[in-house]
Formats: C-alpha cells, sequence, structure tokens
C-alpha cells in the first residue's frame, strides 16, 4: 500500500526514523521508510510491501503487483524521477499523483487503468508520449497541462469527454489520436498546443467547448462532423495557420450557433460555408480574419452578432443575406464589399457599413444615414445622396424628391 504524498517533493518527514536506511534494501513493515538514494538509482519495492516510502533523488522505480491504485499526490514533486513502472494491477491514478515531475520521461499506464485523477501527471515537462489504455473512462481536468515535450497522445480508449485543460499548454503536441466515442471537448482543452498542425474529429463529437482549441497557431485545417450541435465561444481564436473550415454540407448539421470570437483572429482563413440549420453568428465571430473574400450564408440564418465580420476583407466579393437575418452593430465595419440586404430587410443597427469603402445592394431601402464614412458606392438598384460629413442612401423615389428640394434651394 503507498498512501496519500508518499513521495511529496522527494522527501518525507519519518513517524518512525528507526525504520530509516541509507542506501540499502527497503525490509520489513514498518510504517515509514526513508531512503536516500545517493549511490543506487533504481529501486524495486517487494510484491506485499506494506509501509509508506518517501524518495530522496529516486530516478527509477517500480510499484509492487497487487496494487490497485495509487493515491493523491503519491509521488507530486518528484523532481528526480524519469522512469516509474506501475503494476498492472493498478486501476486507478489519484489526483496529482505526478505533478511536477519535472524529469519523468516514461510511465507505461497499464491496460487495466480504468481512471486517471485531475492534474495527475501537470507540468510533466519531460514527458513526450503517452497511450491512455482502451479501457480507461475517465481523465481529469488538467491531467497533462502544461506537459510541454508530450509530442503524442493516443487516446484509443472508451472515453466520452475530455475534460476543462487536460492538454493545455501541451505546445509540442503534433500526434493526436481522439477516442472514437468521443462526445464531448472541454473549455481550452487543447489550448496553445502549438505543434498541432490537423485534428480528426471523431464522428460522434457533439460540443466542441470554449477556447478548446484557441491559440493552435500551426492548424491549418477542421473538419466538423454532422452531429457538431455546439461550437463555443473562442474556439478556434487565433489558430493564425487554419485555412480551411469544412461542414460536413451533404449532410444534416445539428449546429445553430457560432459562439463568440469562435473564429476570431483567424487571420489565413479565406473561405466558408456556413452549415444549413445555423440561426446565429455570435459577436466576433470572424472578427479580424483578414483573408476571408467568401462566406456562403445559410437560408436558416436568422442573426449576425456584432462585429461578426469586423475587419474581414472580403474584397470583391457579394455577400448575400437571407431575408429573416437580423445584422447586429459593425457586422461588416471595415468592410471592402458588396452587400445584398435583404428586400425585407428594413432596419440594422448603427455603423453597419462605417469606414473604407463599403458598397450597398437594397431593393427597398428608403432612407440610410452612414456616418464618418469614408466613401459609398452605388452599384445599381437605389440612389445615393451625399453630404460632406455623411451620406444619406435613398431609394430612388426619394433621391429623385431630394434632387427636387436642392434643385429649388438652388433657385
Amino acid at each position: 500500500k503507498v498512501s496519500p504524498a508518499a513521495f511529496p517533493n522527494s522527501a518525507m518527514m519519518a513517524m518512525d526514523r528507526e525504520a530509516a536506511l541509507e542506501g540499502g534494501d527497503p525490509v520489513g513493515s514498518g510504517p515509514v521508510v526513508v531512503a536516500s538514494f545517493n549511490d543506487r538509482r533504481s529501486w524495486d519495492l517487494p510484491d506485499g510491501w506494506r509501509g509508506n516510502i518517501a524518495a530522496d533523488g529516486s530516478a527509477m522505480l517500480r510499484l509492487p503487483e497487487g496494487m490497485t491504485h495509487l493515491p493523491e499526490r503519491a509521488f507530486s514533486g518528484c523532481t528526480s524521477l524519469t522512469s516509474i513502472t506501475l503494476p498492472s494491477t493498478l486501476t486507478s491514478v489519484g489526483y496529482e499523483a505526478f505533478q511536477k515531475c519535472c524529469s519523468l520521461r516514461e510511465v507505461n499506464l497499464p491496460d487495466g487503468l480504468t481512471s486517471i485523477g485531475a492534474q495527475a501527471f501537470f507540468c510533466c515537462r519531460a514527458l513526450t508520449s503517452i497511450i491512455l489504455p482502451a479501457r480507461l473512462r475517465s481523465l481529469g481536468p488538467f491531467a497533462f497541462y502544461d506537459c510541454t515535450s508530450l509530442a503524442t497522445a493516443s487516446l484509443l480508449s472508451e472515453l466520452t469527454s475530455i475534460e476543462d485543460s487536460t492538454f493545455q499548454k501541451c505546445s509540442s503536441l503534433c500526434d493526436l489520436a481522439l477516442p472514437a466515442g468521443l462526445v464531448d471537448i472541454g473549455s481550452v482543452a487543447f489550448r496553445s498546443c502549438a505543434a498541432l498542425s490537423s485534428v480528426d474529429l471523431p464522428a460522434g463529437l457533439a460540443s466542441v467547448g470554449s477556447g478548446a482549441f484557441s491559440a493552435c497557431s500551426t492548424l491549418a485545417s477542421i473538419e466538423f462532423p454532422p452531429g457538431l450541435a455546439c461550437l463555443g465561444a473562442h474556439a478556434f481564436q487565433n489558430c493564425s495557420s487554419l485555412v480551411s473550415v469544412t461542414f460536413q454540407a451533404h449532410l444534416t448539421c445539428d449546429l445553430t450557433c457560432i459562439g463568440v470570437e469562435a473564429f476570431r483572429g483567424c487571420s489565413a482563413l479565406a473561405s466558408i460555408d456556413l452549415p444549413a440549420g445555423l440561426l446565429s453568428i455570435g459577436h466576433s465571430s470572424f472578427s479580424g480574419c483578414a483573408s476571408l473574400s467568401r462566406v456562403v450564408f445559410p437560408d436558416t440564418l436568422a442573426s449576425v452578432g456584432e462585429e461578426a465580420f469586423l475587419g474581414c476583407l472580403l474584397a470583391n466579393r457579394r455577400v448575400t443575406l437571407p431575408d429573416s437575418a437580423a445584422i447586429g452593430a459593425c457586422a461588416f465595419h471595415h468592410a471592402t464589399t458588396i452587400v445584398q440586404l435583404p428586400p425585407a430587410r428594413m432596419r440594422a443597427q448603427e455603423r453597419l457599413f462605417t469606414l473604407f469603402k463599403t458598397c450597398l445592394v437594397h431593393a427597398r431601402l428608403r432612407r440610410w444615414l452612414v456616418r464618418a464614412a469614408h466613401r459609398v458606392y452605388a452599384l445599381g438598384g437605389p440612389g445615393f445622396k451625399a453630404a460632406e460629413e455623411s451620406y444619406v442612401i435613398a431609394g430612388a423615389a426619394q433621391q429623385q424628391q431630394q434632387q427636387q428640394k436642392q434643385q429649388q434651394q438652388q433657385q
């Protein structure tokens, strides 16, 4: 039996000092054995051992067969531990069991393991790969947080959920295999995984949490399964290499809302076809996507949030919105595009098209005041009346009336 905090910070105050050994094999079954491994770098604990052990400077350790649970903080802070062999009988690893074991390079998880606690391998910065066994059903939040050398993670397990921050800041992670039965990816689960260039989302995935893949700066493409129902806020924010976002258009998609700032700052994204069934685009969802030149909106779209496409050039393209869409303030702020508003749309929020060169085409618009605009172009349809500091965009009939008033004033 290894008790909680058996190896904290590679040292422990012994309750039974007479059991302390210097460099010798641990013997007996006393409550505590304290071993200073100055000359010996490897230890095998004998089968049936029942004492607590604190290791000072240990490098390699083999735990005895028969152990089923490794308690919380058992090896927390063991900075010299490089390798550990876990028994085949082990079924659970406790909270913070290997936290900040900064030299731990290798750990083989037994096939019968079903649970890994929160922060179990937190900040194990020398760990290079991990294979989660097939029977694993629970993986706690922050389990591999800040494992900066972790390059390969095979999650070939029974996991249905990846908890919050599980692999956050694993900056070397480049090879990721997600379990086939995965349903939910938690908040910031893979945030700042800078080496992750691709990821295959399983067919049954229903939810991508807030910031789940944010700041994955080399992620180049992502394809969403048709069953995806939730795309959280900031989910792919600042994925600066993301060039392809694909929804399986030939299948019915359950997604109804794109979260706030979901793709904000994805500066390489050039084109996107939004899925049928989508109802709303959140605040700043595509803000700062400077390369975005093509967006296809579904007929089901009901609202476009504030600043949704702020700074998206959409150069030389016509954006057509469905009849039902409500448009938030500054939705196309700093845009240079032709925007086709639906004939039924008679009102829109302030500063909708302000600044830079924006073209407007609207069959039934009667009056629109756009303040502090640089230039407004009329490309067919309604006429435009310009004042020095503002532009009044008027329908053809109203424009004719205004022209007549001007002529009368000049006379």
